[in-house]
């Protein structure tokens, strides 16, 4: 390993104005830190990623923070890296577990790590702060931090309208919705393209069909499926705001003996491989993940060669698809 004994030597300069060089803690002549970086690119055994970044002040690396390492997040760093990759980036991923304590750390620790950029999957209201100031460019994804940061989204009104007019046209009347917490817009836009197409629709808005529950996982499908059913509400069609939550009203709905799609019908929001094999296969509002990626890592390098961009181009909203399966 080489030491900052080592490069002074070879510099002809003191260790002290070495370690200035390295961490710009204290002034040092143009002509100094050239040496220096000079004897860095020959004494390092990465010389390129080493001298490149300090001579350019990038490292040619990329900070992805996500929420959970869940099949529709990885999905898409998937494709961020494959892209960055191609463009002679890497990246660094973070899960904040969805732990707003964890989740300011993590932006305060890429904050200070040599990153170019920041893609950011959403966060908490905690963390604007840390984002006011941010060192470095940010690029959302899914979930829209503000409107000061590019986007990449999908249309999520949409998604619900489609799920939801697809219920209707295969004959469902009493059509009830799962949803996570609307404190999340995503949440919010798709429950409001459920209401939608119920309205275009002539049928009245029952908010004893809407249950909303604040954790996203198939439990939670399971148990809101069983109190919407419990409820004495008649019930011939269920929209998941959610893949999981689909995967979890089917395997109640399935294990109390309901017969999908004959008796109720169910509808997800991407559930990615398990509605694919779930018997019968679950009906999903699909999003196209890899193109959200490449979305994500190409308006995130734009933005790190150009600086600023136009207003037009700062905001991309992706349209969404129903993929048909046997639940309906």
């Amino acid at each position: 390993m080489v030491r900052i004994k080592d490069i002074a030597d070879k510099a002809k300069v003191a260790p002290s104005t070495v370690s200035n060089v390295l961490n710009g803690t204290k002034y040092v002549s143009p002509e100094v830190k050239e040496r220096v970086y000079r004897t860095v690119d020959e004494l390092t055994y990465r010389p390129n990623l080493i001298a490149r970044s300090l001579r350019t002040r990038q490292t040619k690396t990329i900070g992805v923070m996500i929420p959970e390492f869940k099949e529709f997040f990885t999905d898409i760093v998937s494709s961020i890296e494959g892209y960055l990759y191609d463009h002679g980036y890497s990246m660094i991923v973070s899960s904040t577990a969805e732990n707003a304590e964890r989740e300011k750390q993590y932006l305060e620790t890429l904050a200070q790590k040599a990153i170019d950029g920041l893609i950011l999957f959403g966060m908490g209201q905690n963390s604007d702060k840390i984002l006011e100031d941010y060192p470095v460019p940010v690029v959302t994804v899914d979930r829209p931090v503000s409107d000061k940061f590019p986007s990449i989204t999908i249309n999520n009104e949409y998604g619900g309208y489609i799920a939801t007019k697809h219920l209707l046209e295969r004959g469902a009347r009493h059509i009830a919705v799962v949803t996570g917490s609307c404190k999340a817009k995503t949440n919010e836009l798709r429950l409001a393209g459920y209401r939608r197409a119920l309205k275009e629709n002539g049928i009245e808005i029952n908010s004893l069909l809407e249950k909303e529950v604040e954790k996203v996982n198939y439990e939670e499908g399971c148990k809101a499926t069983e109190e919407l059913l419990s409820s004495g509400q008649k019930i011939d069609g269920i929209f998941c705001d959610n893949g999981y939550f689909a995967i979890g009203a089917m395997k109640y709905l399935l294990g109390i003996g309901v017969k999908v799609p004959e008796e109720i019908k169910v509808v997800g929001f991407d559930g990615g491989l398990p509605s694919e094999v779930m018997v019968p296969g679950i009906t999903t509002v699909s999003q196209p993940k890899k193109l959200m990626g490449e979305k994500a890592a190409e308006l995130m390098l734009r933005l790190i060669k150009e600086k600023t961009l136009e207003e037009e181009e700062k905001y991309i909203e992706l349209e969404v698809y129903l993929k048909k399966r046997g639940s309906t």
